[in-house]
């Protein structure tokens, strides 16, 4: 779809409703929010770092290699990511371990 509107963000989502944030508890249904939003970029690990009670920066580290997003697009979803999700997003390719 990328080859045929190469001027469009798509994204996809699982049908159903985003459960609501439990403190800073891991909630799995958000999480395949998250996933189902940067595909078709593979997530290969997440963190947070918990600056107060309700603030909380969450990091997505995707697989790297060929990205399918520009930069403009990965810092779209991120805004998406904080509208829907309250949280502030970083979505980042996973740091090389050589």
């Amino acid at each position: 779809m990328k080859l045929i509107y190469p001027s469009k963000v798509i994204i996809t989502k699982r049908p159903g409703n985003i459960p609501a944030k439990k403190h800073n508890n891991v909630v799995y249904a958000r999480e395949d929010f998250v996933n189902d939003l940067v595909f078709p970029l593979i997530v290969q690990s997440k963190t947070q770092e918990i600056f107060a009670r309700d603030e909380v920066k969450k990091f997505v580290y995707y697989q790297g290699g060929r990205v399918p997003f520009n930069q403009k697009e990965i810092s779209a979803l991120e805004n998406v990511l904080k509208q829907v999700m309250c949280d502030d997003y970083s979505i980042r390719s996973m740091p090389s371990s050589h």
